[in-house]
């Protein structure tokens, strides 16, 4: 049997302003992910402080007003409510009427301290009888048990069986507990059984089972080998020692080699516990809410968990909060809901309902995950701008997600695709100038208000910076003055003049000289030799005109190289040759290196350039935050 949450609206508690979601009543798995401080984990919050009765006017009225309302529906199957219906009749002596759905709501008053509930449906009774704990002590299905992110996990060297673990009457206890620490006791960090004699009474039920005949699964086994499936590891039934008379379980680390199971990692021990959480839920059906459970996890353990809650599908309903990249892979994008930060009108939009970022997912081969958790969008050309721009800038980074693009060409597509969509987030396109003029580079800057092009030739040039070398030398103990610093810049790249002449010749060939089109008349084979004859005319013309063009273009370098040099030079190339004149690095990889890690940190001597794009990526993200 599976009680499930259909629908859920939420203004202003805590820090959520305005909340909502609808339809989900056939999603087994749902997914709230977002950025951070949007007010996720306080989705999960109202919900289990409304099923379960748990709520305050003074801690849960958020600051956007003195009012806060909370209100959900839940649908219940035809054998679901057949059962509530028969509990009634039992207990009232009444039968009840089935419903599409069943809301519940409050209102809560931060100045009069007051919990108002709507007037009444006749639907109420159906959910007083869902919430009723001794209907729920019956029929687990309609519990919904929450898991905050702050949770503490105990492991004794010893282990000791308790009987009472899994009676009725103590889980109920242990819920009561949890709900109270949690939605009651901000502060409070919510403790998970200890894993030891977790195992241990399970180890002890399956032995009482056995010697009775009964047939049952071994839950056990079942933990056990998820954990061996994620870890490698294998962990043991419980031994006892006939010396010392004490018992433990062992974990096997690998053929004869064993510790106790107090020894395993703090993500493993996490990932029992929350198999424990996991497994009492499917054992009961009902709904599960789980904030950040993939905290202090590996991906592998990530995935055990998460293969763990997906076979809760027919049995229950879990709503998770998470920024694993894994967990938002499994989930369908009608299971994926966004929360975005206040002030953005509903801040939960479902992923499949916004149709501009499901083609963005197709169109440049994106996941959920990764439109998802980014407060923006930045396409570059190739993985050096990706990998150089973490290593500047890894805070303003750390909040994009980098596309790479491929060249400027596929830069400048990518640039049309995301402007022909609304995104919802900032997003910014880099090019590298390359041998642009300067009426090329403000063309294409003019109409293109999203697109930034590097004042220089590429990402590299700005560590040609004599400052920025100077500073590097200073800190690795080269004296050697400014001045000099200068000097050998412009030594090792004046010879490289012939270099910049070729790739200058070889764009005003081009720019007078445009290769041609193709042919719209005529079979195919008439278009191919149409386009082949064109061709060959385009090519005779540019070898006609290359003396010509390379002396004018050497002209004009001469006059420009002077200060131009640092926007014209292959960057590459330079700081190569830079490298081998100075013998700072034995690669120059590491003096690329430690150019960016000075220009991270030192700002008098970061290039303008570098820092002109920080600036503008870190002004679009928080203007796109503000509004």
């Amino acid at each position: 049997m599976i009680v499930r949450i259909s629908s859920a609206t939420i203004r202003n508690f805590k820090g959520l302003a305005h909340a909502s979601f609808h339809s989900l009543e056939d999603e087994p798995v749902v997914v709230i992910s977002g950025r951070n401080g949007t007010g996720k984990s306080q989705v999960l919050s109202a919900i289990a402080a409304l099923w379960n009765g748990q709520y305050s006017a003074t801690q849960h009225v958020g600051p956007y007003g003195d009012d806060c309302t909370i209100s959900m529906s839940i649908h219940l199957t035809e054998s679901e409510f057949e059962v509530v219906n028969e509990w009634s009749q039992r207990v009232h002596g009444l039968a009840r009427g089935a419903a599409d759905s069943y809301p519940i709501s409050i209102t809560m008053n931060r100045l009069t301290q007051t919990v108002h509930h709507p007037d009444p449906l006749p639907t109420d009774e159906v959910i007083s009888i869902l919430r009723n704990q001794g209907f729920q002590q019956e029929h687990p299905f309609a519990r919904l048990d929450y898991l905050p992110a702050t949770r503490s996990l105990a492991s004794s060297v010893t282990p000791t069986v308790d009987l009472g673990m899994f009676r009725a009457d103590n889980v109920l206890q242990e819920r009561r507990e949890f709900l109270t620490q949690s939605l009651l006791q901000d502060s409070a960090m919510v403790s998970l059984p200890d894993i030891s004699s977790y195992l241990a009474t399970l180890d002890y039920q399956s032995l009482i089972g056995a010697r009775q005949g009964l047939s049952f699964q071994d839950e056990y086994d079942l933990i056990c080998k998820a954990f061996n499936d994620a870890t490698g590891k294998r962990i043991l039934r419980p031994i006892m020692d006939r010396e010392s008379g004490t018992s433990g379980i062992y974990v096997e680390v690998s053929a004869g080699i064993t510790h106790a199971i107090d020894k395993l990692s703090s993500g493993e021990k996490s990932l029992l516990g929350l198999m424990y959480f996991v497994r009492r839920v499917s054992a009961s059906g009902g709904v599960l809410l789980l904030d950040e459970p993939e905290q202090h996890l590996h991906p592998t353990l990530q995935a055990a968990l998460f293969e763990s809650m997906k076979e809760l599908a027919d049995r229950a309903q879990v709503f998770v909060v998470s920024h694993s990249a894994n967990l938002i892979s499994t989930v369908p994008p009608s299971g994926l809901l966004e929360v975005r930060p206040a002030g953005t009108g509903d801040q939960i939009l479902r992923l499949n309902d916004q149709p501009d970022k499901m083609e963005l997912l197709s169109l440049l081969g994106l996941t959920p995950s990764q439109v998802l958790q980014a407060d923006g969008l930045l396409a570059v050309e190739g993985k050096t701008d990706k990998t150089f721009l973490q290593a500047l800038f890894p805070v303003e980074m750390g909040r994009v997600h980098t596309v790479v693009a491929g060249n400027s060409n596929q830069v400048l597509a990518t640039y049309k695709t995301l402007s022909d969509l609304s995104l919802g987030i900032p997003w910014l396109c880099l090019m590298d100038r390359d041998l642009l003029t300067d009426e090329a580079r403000s063309n294409l800057l003019d109409s293109r208000e999203n697109l930034h092009i590097w004042e220089q030739r590429a990402i590299e040039s700005h560590l040609l910076s004599a400052d920025l070398v100077h500073a590097v030398m200073t800190s690795v103990g080269k004296d050697m003055d400014l001045g000099a610093v200068k000097d050998a810049i412009r030594k090792v790249v004046d010879p490289l003049q012939e270099e910049v002449l070729g790739g200058l010749v070889d764009a005003e060939l081009t720019r007078k000289f445009p290769p041609p089109g193709s042919s719209s008349e005529g079979s195919r084979f008439d278009k191919i030799k149409w386009h082949c004859q064109q061709y060959a005319a385009v090519n005779q013309a540019r070898a006609d005109a290359v003396d010509a063009i390379t002396e004018e273009q050497r002209r004009v370098l001469a006059a420009a190289w002077k200060s131009e040099w640092a926007r014209l030079v292959d960057p590459k190339i330079a700081l190569a040759s830079l490298n081998s004149e100075l013998r700072l690095f034995r690669t120059v990889e590491n003096l690329k290196n430690a150019l960016l890690v000075r220009a991270r940190d030192d700002l008098s001597v970061r290039p303008p350039g570098l820092e002109a794009l920080r600036a503008r990526l870190l002004a679009k993200l928080d203007l796109a935050r503000k509004s």
